[in-house]
């Protein structure tokens, strides 16, 4: 009977420390065309006022140029606004910059080069929140 009331009480106590370790996952947002989709977690986001670095891997989404390009991200991203960065071509001198969005949706049409995708979301003042990085790669197929 000891036994199982010690097991009783380790069970609660590994419990408890399971339940204490757990957070929210950073929100993530997903890139799909056609029926390719990428989705990425952010390779920096701030959580509980202190900046965490996530992964640096970016998302490469082969695209037909010319086609939709859908954005979504998680609610809580959407709730608190976000902006979509495209910069297309090697010298970044094409650059597209979204209006704050609060929606979980924005799509735009691929181009026929390499575009980089950057999804911000706002911060205070000029520094935004959050990062999620993507690349756009043209295929014909």
């Amino acid at each position: 009977m000891r036994q199982l009331r010690g097991f009783g009480a380790l069970s609660a106590v590994i419990a408890l420390g399971a339940l204490a370790g757990c957070q929210k996952p950073a929100p993530g947002v997903t890139l799909q065309s056609g029926s390719r989709v990428v989705r990425a977690s952010p390779a920096v986001y701030e959580r509980g006022g202190k900046q965490v670095t996530g992964t640096r891997e970016v998302k490469v989404l082969k695209v037909h140029p010319g086609a939709v390009v859908n954005i979504d991200v998680d609610r809580s991203l959407a709730h608190r606004g976000w902006t979509v960065h495209i910069t297309t071509g090697s010298s970044g001198s094409d650059t597209v910059n979204s209006p704050v969005l609060h929606q979980q949706h924005f799509s735009f049409n691929a181009g026929s080069a390499n575009s980089d995708v950057v999804v911000s979301q706002q911060g205070t003042g000029r520094s935004p929140s959050g990062l999620w990085a993507f690349t756009l790669q043209p295929s014909l197929q």
